[in-house]
């Protein structure tokens, strides 16, 4: 027998046709045009068949061209097989277990005419058409994804896979002239020694087939993986006529090291949150003309709402993910300073009550040893106080520091003479036995009496410390007080006019490190080893409480420091 036969009688057509439908015996599968009167549905040979093949659980197929006109032809169609839709279907095919017929063509085209069929038990033949017909199968869509497609006016969706050089271009082309508000291009380099112009050019050559006509309006959004090689930066040479012509964000980010090298690159194009496109691309070293030409192996194109929306969500949680990893290295960096400087914390806070406590069991282990009488020993007294007392502040200073931080810190506020409290202070540091070196004090004001209202101790206690402050200051010998009156015109007032007083204390000794002063007034930050990093904290923190402000600089002839503070009067 023959491998084929040509069938152009319309009797031999008739009875090859249903010998192959009878002796279907696992499955039934067949492309064609369907008209308002489909073969499928008039004949009641076929009907019977199909029944018999569903009836034993075995699968019916069919493809075809669904349209407007013969959409309820495909709806009854749709009941009695698996219906799928294709675009551009010719001619027709039927294929059982061993034997295909096919429509070939008409006789000279005239429409008048019986059609010319194929006929074949041949098994290769046979078997190359239920591979074509496999391959049309997974590339159709389902039937009623299309019905509704036509009957809601939705927008077909294509998932299509492209490997034809032209077939790419052409579709990149077209999508990137129609831009018109969003671009947004994902490119993974699988190569170590790419340099950034190199990336730059290729993403400068997919930019350049957008329309410059709304360039004003269009937004383009840039992702760049690349190995740890290669430094975080965008080349801004290579974007610098772009980023004139578009509102061009550009960031680079690095990839985790993988197990094994990428063998080629990888670029996502998503065009109005509308259109995708996956291109895989051949490597640096291969390139040699346009990107859209010779560089991609193949693409996967869709327009699908779901699939594109899935895609723009993945590469905005990209770009936040890479603000997330900056802000969480500013977290780390923050986390390891304030680590240094609470371990600091710990060991000037365990040398600050070391420092009281050897005196107190020293002079006082002295004391317990002697009978006579105590008025000999007025100097060791002295001593185990001003220890006791600076045992206490820093203790003081904790229980503040706490309550600042619970937020219970209290003001307890009272009219009082400012000048009188400098006064007390500077009287009691001139007594201070544990100075090493005597200070000169001055005092210079407009004012003898200077009424103010606020907190009374908290205030000393600024005032205190501030001047202790400058004490500390290495090689300062003279401290010097300035206490001025005046009308605020900050804006940290209500009243922009209110009457404010301010405090400065100028020493003349070696000034503040210029790598402590921008963080003075934080916590922790010592200036002496003897400090704990927390007098000036706790200064400030009154003084914005009582809504003044504090501020410090080295003075301008090279020679010490001034700390000013400012308070409103009332």
């Amino acid at each position: 027998m023959a491998s084929f036969k040509i069938l152009d009688n319309p009797n031999d057509i008739t009875k090859g046709f249903t010998q192959l439908l009878y002796n279907a015996v696992n499955h039934l599968d067949g492309f064609g045009i369907t008209d308002g009167s489909p073969l499928l549905l008039e004949s009641e040979v076929i009907h019977g068949c199909i029944r018999n093949l569903r009836n034993l659980g075995k699968r019916v197929r069919y493809i075809t061209n669904i349209e407007n006109a013969n959409i309820e032809s495909c709806k009854k169609i749709l009941e009695i097989v698996e219906l799928r839709h294709l675009d551009n279907i010719q001619g027709g095919i039927i294929i059982n277990d061993f034997e295909y017929l096919s429509l070939l063509e008409s006789k000279n085209d005239d429409p008048n005419s019986s059609p010319i069929h194929i006929y074949s038990k041949n098994k290769w033949l046979v078997e190359q058409q239920k591979l074509i017909f496999d391959m049309l199968w997974e590339k159709a869509i389902p039937a009623r994804i299309r019905i509704k497609q036509i009957e809601q006016g939705l927008e077909r969706d294509v998932c299509e896979l492209i490997t034809d050089e032209n077939a790419i271009m052409i579709k990149y082309e077209q999508a990137l002239n129609s831009l018109t508000k969003e671009l947004c291009i994902f490119y993974s380099v699988s190569d170590d020694g790419v340099s950034n112009e190199q990336i730059g050019q290729k993403i400068s050559e997919i930019i350049n087939h957008v329309s410059k006509s709304k360039s004003k309006d269009i937004k383009i959004i840039v992702i760049v993986l690349t190995n740890n090689s290669v430094e975080r930066k965008a080349p801004l040479t290579e974007f610098s006529q772009i980023r004139q012509d578009y509102d061009i964000r550009i960031k680079y980010m690095n990839k985790e090291s993988a197990n094994s090298q990428l063998p080629r690159d990888l670029m996502i194009l998503t065009v109005d949150r509308k259109e995708l496109f996956i291109s895989e691309i051949r490597g640096f070293e291969e390139i040699s003309h346009s990107i859209f030409e010779n560089d991609i192996s193949f693409t996967i194109h869709s327009n699908s709402g779901s699939v594109v929306s899935t895609y723009n969500t993945i590469l905005g949680m990209l770009w936040s993910q890479d603000e997330l990893y900056k802000k969480s290295e500013m977290a780390i960096t923050q986390l390891k300073l304030q680590d240094k400087l609470q371990k600091e914390f710990v060991h000037n806070f365990a040398n600050g009550l070391r420092n009281p406590i050897q005196p107190i069991l020293g002079f006082s282990e002295i004391l317990l040893e002697k009978k006579e009488d105590f008025n000999k020993y007025r100097d060791i007294l002295d001593i185990i106080n001003a220890c006791a007392q600076k045992l206490a502040k820093h203790v003081n200073n904790m229980i503040d520091i706490t309550e600042i931080e619970n937020e219970t810190f209290l003001l307890n506020k009272e009219t009082f003479d400012l000048m009188k409290v400098i006064r007390e202070i500077t009287k009691q540091l001139k007594k201070n036995i544990l100075s090493i070196t005597k200070k000169n004090f001055s005092i210079s004001t407009t004012d003898d009496r200077l009424m103010i209202y606020a907190d009374k101790n908290r205030v000393k206690f600024t005032i205190e410390n501030v001047i202790i402050n400058a004490v500390d200051i290495p090689d300062s010998n003279n401290i010097k007080i300035f206490v001025e009156k005046t009308r605020s015109s900050s804006s940290q007032y209500d009243d922009k006019n209110e009457d404010v007083v301010i405090l400065s204390v100028v020493d003349d000794g070696t000034g503040i490190d210029g790598m402590i002063l921008p963080s003075l007034f934080s916590k922790f930050v010592a200036d002496s080893r003897d400090g704990l990093g927390l007098g000036l904290y706790l200064a400030k923190s009154i003084i914005d409480r009582h809504g003044g402000e504090m501020w410090a600089e080295n003075n301008k002839n090279g020679k010490g420091a001034t700390i000013r503070f400012s308070l409103p009067i009332s």
